[in-house]
């Protein structure tokens, strides 16, 4: 890349007797703006490089982002690309869950022509969720079979005014981060059970109904009677 080019060469230069500390095997580093200049040149810059050349983009953390542009090109193209899924926690609206498994997405891109894109892979993944009765933990495992079709013709401005739901494209790169989250969840189950027999807890003491057995009063009387009960109830305390 461009990058490390031009790190060679300034590399180089120093060698060549420009950086005085460079002009032999031992780094004296005495001055402090030459500790900060081997710092930046040894540390950072290299850091910075494998960021750029991975396709990850340091203003959005760890965000994997695929770039399609070569496939673009190609009528036809098949291309197959092994990616993580970088999050350990799926944020929703109902809570967020702890992520305890995932598989890496084995994702295969064709190229359909006139820059139409098909992708298909599988997500795999389990949830630590909340059974929606005792709200006791559970493991739910999420696996979704995946084949999308999108116009890599179309601008972000384009999608924006066409109400696309395909938010997980900007330019030629492909979110994946993005994509997934957007993939779990439309497939996030409706309801969460520990078992389909859950007892769910007591609506007076709390108590979970599948582990003990309570003495609270269960009779359900007419709400438009509750009054009444309670003059009952208090008259004879």
């Amino acid at each position: 890349t461009a990058e490390v080019l031009e790190l060679l060469t300034f590399w180089k230069r120093g060698t060549a007797g420009g950086l005085p500390f460079f002009q032999s095997g031992v780094l004296p580093l005495q001055k402090p703006n030459e500790r900060y200049f081997y710092f930046i040149l040894t540390i950072i810059t290299p850091v910075v490089i494998i960021i750029r050349v991975c396709g990850c983009d340091p203003k959005k953390g760890e965000q994997m982002q695929i770039n399609l542009s070569e496939l673009i090109q190609s009528e036809g193209k098949v291309m197959s690309i092994e990616a993580d899924y970088q999050p350990n926690w799926y944020q929703a609206k109902g809570g967020n869950y702890k992520i305890v498994q995932k598989k890496p997405l084995q994702m295969e891109f064709t190229n359909l022509g006139k820059k139409k894109i098909r992708l298909e892979t599988e997500i795999d993944l389990t949830l630590q969720m909340r059974c929606d009765r005792c709200l006791e933990p559970v493991l739910q495992e999420i696996r979704i079979d995946v084949s999308r079709e999108f116009d890599m013709d179309k601008t972000d401005q384009q999608r924006i005014e066409a109400l696309d739901e395909i938010n997980f494209i900007s330019g030629n790169n492909l979110d994946v981060e993005r994509f997934v989250y957007g993939e779990v969840l439309i497939n996030l189950p409706m309801k969460v059970l520990c078992r389909e027999d859950c007892k769910g807890l007591c609506n007076r003491c709390g108590a979970n109904l599948n582990q003990v057995t309570c003495n609270c009063d269960t009779t359900e009387l007419d709400p438009r009677m509750a009054k009444i009960r309670d003059i009952f109830q208090n008259a004879n305390r």
